[in-house]
């Protein structure tokens, strides 16, 4: 589910695409959303994929899955736990988002043909 999920935004993240709602990629994962235990379930599958994201590659992968919310969406409260506790700075919210995003779609980004 881990490898599953990291390569279902491994591949948004080539097609630059910068946010993605928890419901695809639940599905994507074999779990619903409307089922509790599946919504805890893809919150530690997230954190995993970060983690390894963060160890091989420096960056958070799971920054790209956001909330579904009226306005300006952000990652669950979760992945800001977890980004606190390997030593970044989330006081602003919104910036660390946009920041880490930024990273992402950099180091995993397909190159532009010319």
């Amino acid at each position: 589910m881990i490898q599953r999920t990291e390569a279902f935004l491994l591949d948004l993240a080539a097609k630059g695409e910068a946010r993605v709602f928890y419901d695809p990629v639940m599905s994507n994962a074999g779990l619903r959303w409307q089922v509790p235990a599946h919504r805890d379930k893809i919150g530690w599958v997230l954190g995993a994929v970060s983690e390894r994201s963060f160890e091989n590659h420096g960056v958070l992968l799971s920054v790209l899955v956001h909330k579904k919310t009226p306005g300006d969406t952000l990652p669950s409260g979760g992945f800001f736990n977890l980004a606190g506790h390997l030593g970044f700075d989330v006081e602003d919210r919104h910036a660390f988002v946009a920041r880490e995003t930024r990273k992402v779609l950099r180091k995993f980004g397909r190159p532009k043909a010319a």
